[in-house]
């Protein structure tokens, strides 16, 4: 009876070992995620703005000491470009956010800049002259430039130098292009430049 009784009980104690075994085994009913796979990678920012500025692919290149002036298609801008730099007249776009500008010369004590320039850098004048003059026979400069990108057209009663959408003038380090938003002109060794469109000046 003894040994049936001692029996039993060694069968149940290897029973209790071999069930903490597996229990030890088993992984629990859910892991708790590490804090490294925890953590979600934040999305991709927005990509970073260009550094440069690229220009136009071929624009027509003028003569080492050749300027030139010319029209947007509309007849709103006039540019002039040069070794020297670009100088645009913005009296036809919305000057409403841009600065006034004390001690005009020419135009009044406080006057909205006529004029936007580009040399090193962009700077705002209000000189009240012709610092572009596009018309036929009136200073336009050099017009080789017309016969081979551009084209004569008559706008507002005036025979007009114009620089058609997608054509572009170099001068030096300068680049104008022409295109249906706006006339960009940029020094493509500082990378300064402007945007001149109808709405405002841009400048970079």
């Amino acid at each position: 009876m003894r040994s049936i009784r001692g029996l039993i009980i060694a069968v149940a104690l290897i029973g209790v070992v071999v069930l903490a075994a597996a229990c030890a085994a088993a992984p629990p009913p859910y892991e708790t995620p590490s804090a490294e796979s925890s953590t979600t990678a934040p999305p991709p920012g927005p990509s970073a703005p260009p550094t440069t500025v690229k220009p136009a692919a071929r624009p027509y290149q003028l003569g080492e000491d050749q300027h030139t002036s010319f029209s947007s298609p509309s007849g709103r801008l006039h540019c002039s470009i040069g070794g020297y730099g670009v100088v645009c007249l913005i009296h036809t776009i919305d000057r409403s956010k841009l600065r006034v500008i004390r001690n005009c010369s020419g135009i009044g004590e406080h006057s909205k800049p006529s004029e936007v320039e580009l040399s090193d850098e962009v700077r705002l004048a209000c000189y009240n002259d012709l610092a572009a003059n596009p018309r036929r026979n009136e200073g336009v400069g050099d017009t080789d430039w017309v016969e081979a990108v551009g084209r004569w057209a008559r706008i507002n009663g005036d025979e007009l130098a114009v620089l058609p959408y997608g054509a572009a003038l170099k001068a030096g380090d300068f680049v104008c292009t022409s295109e249906e938003f706006g006339t960009t002109c940029v020094n493509v060794k500082t990378q300064h430049g402007f945007l001149v469109r109808f709405k405002g000046l841009v400048t970079f």
